[in-house]
């Protein structure tokens, strides 16, 4: 045997003594979860700070563009004021009374003077009596009105113009107290009979009234008695007759014809 005596082994006292590996990470986890999440207070008022930065942004930015907005104005309707075209640009009309310049491709300029408008002339007609056959017409703004009938004949054609003018209507007492006349034709072209125009005749046969009429005027066959409508169904004359208990026929001839 050795006379070498063995030592026995003393663990260190030093605070810098390493711990296995498994031991020391048991002991960094205790110690983590004992301290708890650190933060650094400039953190959080540099992150309040730039909150505050940002939202005084959008204010001032809300403001601006609120400030910058357009304002629409209705106009006025079409028919009160004329609407400029969009397609020509106010540049490029030529206000009245100004040379017009046409550049052609190639040449020099040309100066094209102005067209001048012509007012439109306004249409005069002669205005003055005509009488025929006993019938006398008056002609004004281009059509003719029977004014006053003296026929000493049972029959009388009106024609539907005279001279060119169509004889439009028969006016205030045109037949007033004529008592000759026993049948009447009015053409198509009369629209009207005027007050009294067929008043004070006695005793009468018929009267041809076309469609054409729509107007009677004030008493206009007071005074007259014994005549029949010649019309057509449906038409003023037809239904006047039928208010006002008048005779009538539908046709548009006389019965002796």
């Amino acid at each position: 045997m050795s006379d070498e005596k063995k030592t026995p082994f003393v663990r260190p006292k030093d605070e810098n003594f390493d711990v296995p590996e498994a031991g020391r990470g048991v002991q960094n986890n205790e110690k983590t979860k004992d301290e708890g999440p650190k933060q650094n207070p400039l953190v959080i008022v540099a992150i309040l700070a730039s909150g505050l930065v940002i939202a005084a942004v959008s204010v001032f930015l809300y403001q601006v563009l609120k400030s910058n907005q357009r304002t629409v104005i209705p106009t006025q309707s079409a028919t009160e004021f004329p609407v400029q075209s969009s397609e020509t640009p106010p540049e490029s009309q030529e206000s009245e009374g100004q040379e017009t310049t046409v550049p052609p491709s190639g040449e020099q300029e040309t100066t094209v003077p102005p067209t001048e408008s012509t007012p439109a002339e306004e249409t005069t007609y002669a205005e003055y009596d005509i009488t025929i056959q006993d019938v006398t017409y008056h002609v004004q703004d281009g059509y003719a009105i029977v004014t006053k009938c003296k026929v000493k004949t049972t029959l009388v054609e009106i024609p539907a113009e005279i001279e060119g003018w169509p004889v439009r209507t028969i006016g205030d007492n045109a037949f007033n107290g004529n008592t000759y006349v026993k049948n009447i034709r009015i053409p198509s072209s009369v629209t009207a009979f005027g007050d009294y125009a067929f008043s004070n005749m006695g005793l009468i046969h018929e009267i041809i009234i076309p469609p054409s009429v729509i107007y009677f005027g004030a008493h206009c066959f007071d005074y007259t008695s014994g005549q029949v409508f010649v019309v057509q169904e449906g038409s003023f004359a037809w239904q006047a007759a039928k208010n006002n208990n008048i005779p009538f026929r539908i046709g548009d001839k006389f019965s002796f014809e």
